[in-house]
């Protein structure tokens, strides 16, 4: 289940529409990569997955129980 904050985001997400997701472009203000809206929330994911597959790592690293996060 979520926590709190995914539960948001992905609330917030579904209220986007694909002409916003597609048209939309965001810049990154610390390189100014230009991205629309939607691959720029798919990054977003995307980095979060990273995180928490290195935090499931260090735990196996230090032989301790790990939650099931990828249901």
């Amino acid at each position: 289940m979520p926590n709190p904050i995914d539960r948001h985001f992905l609330k917030s997400v579904q209220h986007f529409s694909d002409k916003e997701l597609n048209e939309n472009e965001i810049i990154h203000p610390r390189n100014g990569s230009k991205k629309t809206l939607g691959k720029h929330l798919l990054r977003i994911g995307y980095h979060e997955s990273v995180h928490a597959g290195k935090f499931l790592s260090y735990l196996r690293t230090m032989k301790m129980n790990r939650p099931e996060i990828w249901e």
